[in-house]
């Protein structure tokens, strides 16, 4: 006798009651509206505002500025895009943190531009930050200078060679970056000379990071010690070496640029 097979049975979902949906939705409606009543009420009101990380000249006109921006809000309702706007006049401002410390505290951390450069155009000098942002009124002594074809009149540099020069000095780890002299285009791609060092050669703008660990690694090295040159356009396969430049190879106010010949970081001798 040939079998019948049964189709499994279908597991039914009870359907919530009528009453229930509705009493669901009222409490969720009123759980809702008790929300947006109490982020902006007086019960979360902000009463201490603390604002870190500005520094320079116009520091406490910015933290002034934001502690009255802030005054109007609660630490369940911080408008971000009003703080940004109120940060917008100072060129410094990168971005803006918050931490909110319930219920009425607040603490907004500045992050601020770094300057790497300074834009030199006859006797002046402008501090310059990592994306290009100018700096106005930030000290630019000690920086070291690039020169554009004139001084931008926005609030960024435009794209260019001065642009990529501030790029490959943003790039160096900030021990470096303090000792950098200059940067500039060579024949081999950019060179950034260093004060009491060797010219390290980048060669590409592209891969800045790994060829600047890879010429901190080398510097680091004691067997580098009075190197010309580091050669880290292949930041896999650095070499530091050099003791006389190549014919015609020269970074403009930093003296020769030592040749790219030599032999492995790794082999060098003191």
């Amino acid at each position: 006798m040939a079998s019948i097979s049964l189709p499994p049975r279908l597991l039914r979902v009870p359907r919530p009651a009528p009453r229930a949906m509705g009493l669901t939705l009222v409490a969720v409606s009123l759980l809702g509206c008790a929300w947006w009543w109490l982020r902006d009420s007086a019960v979360v009101a902000i009463e201490e505002v603390s604002v870190v990380g500005a520094a320079g000249p116009r520091a406490g006109d910015l933290r002034d500025a934001l502690v009255e921006a802030a005054a109007d809000m609660t630490t369940l309702h911080v408008r971000m895009g009003v703080l940004r706007e109120v940060a917008a006049p100072f060129p410094k401002v990168a971005d803006l943190r918050v931490d909110r410390d319930l219920p009425h505290g607040l603490t907004i951390r500045v992050v601020e531009h770094t300057p790497v450069a300074a834009l030199v155009a006859g006797e002046r000098r402008l501090a310059v930050g990592a994306a290009g942002t100018l700096l106005p009124g930030e000290p630019a002594a000690g920086l070291a200078p690039v020169t554009p074809a004139r001084l931008p009149s926005g609030e960024r540099l435009a794209a260019g060679a001065a642009r990529t020069a501030v790029a490959v000095l943003a790039a160096a780890p900030a021990p470096l970056r303090a000792r950098a002299a200059l940067a500039r285009r060579a024949e081999r791609g950019w060179a950034v000379a260093l004060r009491d060092g060797p010219v390290v050669h980048l060669g590409g703008p592209e891969g800045l990071a790994a060829k600047w660990a890879s010429a901190a690694a080398v510097l680091g090295d004691p067997s580098s010690r009075g190197a010309a040159y580091v050669d880290v356009r292949m930041p896999e396969r650095p070499v530091a070496g050099g003791l006389a430049p190549l014919p015609g190879e020269e970074v403009a106010g930093a003296g020769a640029v030592p040749g790219a010949g030599g032999v492995p970081a790794a082999a060098q001798t003191p």
